[in-house]
């Protein structure tokens, strides 16, 4: 049920007292004449008579309007025993409804007249909001274009730079236990403070990649002050994090907990927050509009303007994407540093101004730093730890000696914090000696991230675009260098190089992980000898019993068959693949090909291809020809509708000759053709014998499918992980993609200028563009109920929940709609819809379709 805010006003009036005679003035302070020269009231009884003509309504909804002022010049004032229930401002009563129960308010009026003072109570009972409100999250997950209702509390806003207005806001956030999420009301969010509990209804609406709650019909401030419920604050997140997120639209809505460093751009008043120990990565602080340099008091920068370069915790959320798909938002809160992120500050601080090696194979001079940059009020006093050799301090330098004796040193800062009790000791311990030993792979492996470790190996790759590097040791194991932020140029990867292919050579770096793949950070490389890359390793048997993750990192190779969008081994194991290097190669369906590449790891082992090289007839493993054949037979599919598969005489240098064994028949072989047509259900064989081979056997199984009768429904909507669309033109389409039955149903694109484009999200939708043009040819979506024979199909009616883009006009089967019709009525077996707006200013006027629920009957003919 949607509530609605009623507006109306209860008027109580003062009449005049009942006639009385007239006495002289001077009987009387306040005499009132009568006509009849009967009576003349006394100033107390025309302030009784003034209360006894007071009325309020027992019960009220709404606002309403109080009597200030009666008969006789009689001034009333009122006053509210529950001003969280009805407020009073001179005569206006404002209404606060309550969820989910009645209210009884006490309202006491005041009648004054010289010294005459009265009082008179009214009790009033204010009817109860019923509550209808979802959460947050239930709402994130509603259809496009839906009413929803919420309940929460403000806990932010959006500033528009306002020229006129600095103050100007043209949303907020409102939180519950669930979740946050946007409400645009630039009408009425300046009425509103943080912390206000609200309850509102308005559409499920989306802008810029980001669920928002538009269109703002209803809205009732529950109570003036209430924390927000952080439940489902990310505490765990980097900005780095949020930016290079694989799927950002789904951070869109998140709020996060991080530890930043707030920047400001030199032109524009446009600031970012960074990771407070890392700048390499920006979120950037939205507002709507523009702003400039020039003027201090913009609302939306009064939490940050003064924090430029400094570090903070903040409570930051995720607004929407900008036009470079970049996440960007709001910071809600500024809050107090944690000892976790003053440790953490003062360790990266401390790290990075001696970035101390915990191997060490050079005499060097450091200087240490006694204060820490963005963190204000710290010191840093320096000592080495007793029985530390190998080091010296002095004057705030560290100076390291290494000899071929292994020595160890500690060196200890003492960080004092103003307002802190304790100092924080930070410790930091190396080894110096003129050279290491290289880790075995075992140690690699096991090593944690952030060890610093030697490993030795011949370059078998490398990839500046990639930053990558790959050797390879004397026992076979791979490795990965990361050289990013490593300082190199593309002529250290060519020969003669630092990293030239064939080179020997010994690193030192620190051990990480991305993505589950184990890799060295280098912070040293030492050439050992010029050498040759070994021979890549054949990988079939390791493929063929799913070992790729005990070789990661490893030079290899591999003869493969390519389907058209999967490799297979001769075994017919589909190989893991991911052109990490972009070798783009030109790849041809039923080709056989042979890769050389390394083994990389992205949350599992995958075949990262260096060199892709289509294989000569005469070095084809007579395997590939089966696995060809029944690649083109569907890999086991079971065919429920007539197919046709054209079959080679010849494969590879080998010729072949085909036999159909076939009860019914349903499979028939002529001419290199195979046509199967199910009219049963059954497995039928196919004998392929090549010229001076064995036979093998492919098994095709045919399958008649039940048509159901009677009335049935059927969802056409979107829910895919990636954006697709219904080609212009082309009756191609994969109807489950929609959510459809291609038994039952079939979907096409008529139209011969726009794509239906298929956009996915947690809210995902079918969008018909519009031509831009005046001809109104925009896109255009067939859906049919495919006939069956010996029965009639028809499609009833169709229902549209419409996204949030639907100011498009439209036909349905030739007749023009709005947005403003949701049912049709179809009795056809199809029907057609095509976006018809003529915009000729080169504006897009889409028409967005959350979902179609489709009514339709089947009987027996």
């Amino acid at each position: 049920m949607k509530v609605k805010k009623l507006l109306g006003s209860i008027f109580a009036s003062v009449f005049a007292v009942t006639s009385i005679a007239a006495l002289s003035a001077c009987d009387e302070e306040n005499p009132i004449d009568d006509p009849s020269g009967d009576v003349t009231a006394t100033d107390e009884e025309i302030v009784q008579a003034a209360l006894d003509a007071l009325k309020v309504d027992a019960t009220v909804s709404a606002d309403f309007t109080l009597t200030t002022k009666g008969n006789g010049n009689v001034a009333i004032s009122w006053a509210s025993d529950n001003t969280d229930v009805i407020s009073i401002s001179e005569g206006a009563a404002t209404v606060h409804r309550q969820l989910g129960e009645d209210k009884t308010v006490k309202l006491t009026a005041t009648a004054v007249l010289n010294n005459v003072n009265k009082t008179k109570d009214f009790t009033v009972k204010v009817s109860k909001i019923e509550d209808v409100s979802t959460t947050v999250a239930e709402i994130k997950a509603a259809k496009l274009g839906a009413e929803v209702t919420a309940k929460g509390v403000v806990s932010g806003f959006v500033y528009a730079s306002g020229t006129t207005d600095p103050e100007y806001a043209c949303g907020y956030y409102v939180t519950d236990a669930t979740g946050t999420i946007y409400v645009y009301d630039p009408s009425g969010a300046s009425n509103l403070a943080v912390g206000n509990e609200v309850y509102l209804t308005g559409e499920l609406s989306t802008k810029n990649s980001s669920l928002q709650i538009s269109s703002v019909s209803d809205k009732i401030v529950l109570a003036a002050t209430k924390d927000a419920d952080w439940t489902t604050v990310v505490k765990d997140k980097t900005v780095a994090d949020i930016v290079d997120s694989a799927d950002k639209a789904s951070t869109c809505g998140v709020v996060y907990e991080l530890l930043v460093k707030f920047d400001k751009a030199a032109t524009y008043k446009t600031y970012y927050a960074q990771d407070a120990t890392d700048s390499s990565k920006s979120l950037l602080i939205f507002f709507s509009g523009s702003a400039t340099n020039d003027k201090n008091d913009y609302k939306f920068d009064e939490l940050i303007k003064d924090n430029i370069g400094k570090i903070a915790r903040v409570r930051f959320v995720v607004n929407s994407l900008n036009s470079s798909s970049k996440p960007r938002g709001t910071v809600l809160a500024i809050l107090p540093l944690t000892v976790e992120d003053q440790q953490a500050l003062i360790d990266d601080a401390v790290n990075g101004a001696v970035e101390l090696d915990s191997h060490i194979t050079t005499a060097q001079e450091k200087a240490l730093p006694t204060t820490i940059d963005g963190f204000d009020k710290c010191s840093i006093a320096w000592s080495l730890k007793d029985g530390s050799a190998g080091a010296a301090i002095a004057e705030n330098t560290l100076t390291i000696t290494p000899t071929e004796t292994l020595q160890t040193f500690t060196l200890v800062a003492t960080i004092t914090v103003e307002g802190v009790t304790d100092p924080i000791v930070a410790e930091y311990t190396s080894m110096v000696k003129t050279s290491f030993d290289p880790v075995s792979n075992t140690e690699f492996i096991e090593a944690e991230d952030g060890d610093q470790i030697f490993i030795q190996g011949v370059v078998t790759y490398n990839n500046k675009t990639k930053n990558a590097v790959f050797i390879q040791d004397s026992q076979g194991f791979g490795y990965y260098l990361n050289l990013y932020g490593y300082e190199y140029s593309a002529a250290d990867l060519a020969a003669g190089g630092k990293f030239a292919l064939g080179k020997e050579i010994k690193v030192y770096g620190t051990r990480s992980t991305y993505n589950g793949l184990p890799q060295l950070n280098p912070l040293s490389v030492e050439g050992i000898s010029d050498s040759t890359v070994p021979a890549p390793t054949d990988i079939a048997e390791i493929v063929k019993n799913d070992q790729m993750n005990t070789i990661i990192s490893k030079y290899v190779t591999l003869d493969v068959l390519y389907s058209g969008s999967e490799f297979f081994t001769i075994d017919g194991k589909e190989v893991a693949y991911y052109d990490q290097f972009k070798i783009n190669a030109d790849l041809t369906a039923g080709k056989v090909y042979n890769i050389i590449g390394v083994i990389g790891y992205y949350n599992s082992a995958q075949l990262q291809p260096i060199t892709i090289t289509e294989k000569s007839n005469d070095t084809i493993d007579f395997k590939f020809v089966p696995l060809y054949l029944y690649g083109i037979m569907g890999m086991g599919e079971v065919f429920e509708t007539q197919t046709v598969v054209d079959v080679p005489a010849q494969l590879f240098g080998y010729n072949l000759t085909y036999a159909v064994t076939s009860a019914t028949p349903t499979v028939v072989y002529a001419n290199n053709q195979v046509t199967i047509n199910p009219t049963v259900a059954e497995t039928s064989t196919l004998t392929v014998t090549p010229e001076n081979g064995t036979p093998f056997n492919i098994s095709i199984t045919t399958f008649v499918r039940t048509v159901e009768v009677g009335s049935h429904t059927a969802t056409l909507d979107f829910n895919g992980s990636t954006s697709t669309s219904i080609n212009k033109n082309s009756a191609e389409f994969d109807e489950s993609l929609v959510g459809l039955d291609s038994f039952y149903f079939t979907v096409v694109n008529n139209g011969t200028v726009k794509d239906c484009a298929l956009n996915y999200g947690s809210n995902g939708y079918i969008r018909l563009s519009n031509e831009k043009a005046a001809t109104a040819n925009g896109a255009e979506m067939t859906v049919s109920l495919n006939s069956q024979t010996g029965y009639t199909v028809v499609i009833n009616s169709i229902t549209i929940a419409y996204g949030s883009n639907k100011s498009a006009p439209f036909t349905v089967n030739g007749t023009e709609y709005t947005s403003s019709t949701t049912t049709f009525d179809i009795n056809s077996s199809s029907f057609t819809i095509k976006n018809i707006s003529d915009s000729t200013s080169n504006t897009a006027v889409n028409l967005d379709i959350a979902s179609i629920e489709i009514s339709y009957t089947i009987t027996a003919a």
